[in-house]
């Protein structure tokens, strides 16, 4: 049984989940201090990431510890030992991510890239995800491309969800349905896979850009759902205009003004406009013309464009600018 699966996990008063081998090392305060390093390090991105079926492991430089995004419990962040990572990284075959991320951050960049290329002719799928990934970082569309396409052969979720963002944005871009057909297959896959980032993408070319027909839009409200109680913000944006627009789904302005709210108070700039427009007409709440305004200027703030229009032509209460 790989080790990833043999971690006897705690989760603490504070919602902090450990492994039994942590817990034998350090005190609480210590393991507290390790989960506010962990969460610091996943803000400033220096940390390595590796995709290995649904899962993703966080290696990070300072700390014995290691955080990672693993379904042991409830809790999708898991603090394990050194001993331990070493234990999955070799289970998991990922001893030559572990090698040529260390190569990187000493400033043998080149040392890496040869390092992965050499391991993904070799037919390693680690590999593969790793070199398209960093293509696709560096706009690189068909080296990212290639590489992507050889770790979803080899069953890689996050390969897959990676060319259905790839295929979607070229899609986004020249209108080609050849490109929305490569990205609505490869997004099913990952969705299949339980990738959520897919999920959202998925949910949202059903109520986009798919046929208008009470199947998809059930299909949206189903995959935006889920991701949104995972606290998606955009996702929350698509079930306000879902139950807003109401050309299948059975409109509900309560659950529209719910999901705009939400998206609204992250700071979202388009459904702080559409918040702003529920309060002034009353949909789904009671009118309220001061937080209209205020959530208006807000959006202006944020960037979106209606708003900036509104603003400056004095028309924030005209039916125009819906």
């Amino acid at each position: 049984m790989p080790a990833l699966n043999n971690i006897n996990a705690i989760t603490n008063t504070n919602g902090i989940c450990f492994s039994k081998q942590v817990s034998e090392i350090y005190t609480e305060e210590e393991i507290t201090q390790l989960s506010i390093a962990q969460v610091n390090n996943r803000v400033s991105g220096t940390y390595l990431a590796v995709a290995f079926n649904n899962n993703i492991l966080l290696y990070f430089n300072e700390g014995a510890a290691i955080a990672t995004e693993i379904q042991i419990s409830d809790k999708n962040i898991c603090l394990i030992s050194k001993k331990e990572f070493h234990e999955i990284i070799k289970d998991e075959g990922l001893e030559i991510i572990f090698q040529a991320d260390k190569l990187k951050k000493s400033g043998r960049g080149n040392e890496s890239i040869a390092l992965l290329t050499s391991a993904s002719k070799k037919g390693c799928k680690h590999s593969q995800l790793i070199l398209g990934t960093d293509y696709r970082i560096g706009d690189n569309f068909l080296k990212s491309i290639k590489y992507l396409k050889l770790a979803a052969r080899q069953g890689s979720v996050k390969a897959n969800a990676y060319l259905a963002e790839i295929y979607f944005s070229k899609f986004i871009e020249s209108n080609d349905k050849e490109f929305y057909s490569k990205a609505f297959k490869y997004c099913t896959v990952a969705v299949s896979g339980k990738d959520s980032n897919s999920k959202y993408l998925l949910g949202s070319m059903y109520l986009y850009t798919e046929e208008s027909n009470l199947e998809n839009q059930s299909k949206a409200e189903l995959l935006l759902s889920e991701v949104a109680n995972m606290g998606h913000i955009e996702a929350h944006l698509g079930l306000g205009h879902l139950y807003y627009q109401s050309v299948c789904i059975k409109q509900d302005l309560n659950k529209s003004f719910y999901h705009y709210k939400i998206a609204a108070d992250a700071g979202h700039p388009v459904a702080q406009f559409y918040a702003g427009i529920a309060y002034l007409e009353g949909r789904g709440v009671n009118k309220d013309t001061r937080k209209a305004i205020s959530l208006w200027f807000k959006s202006a703030n944020n960037g979106f464009e209606v708003a900036i229009t509104a603003v400056k032509n004095n028309n924030l209460l005209g039916k125009n600018n819906v």
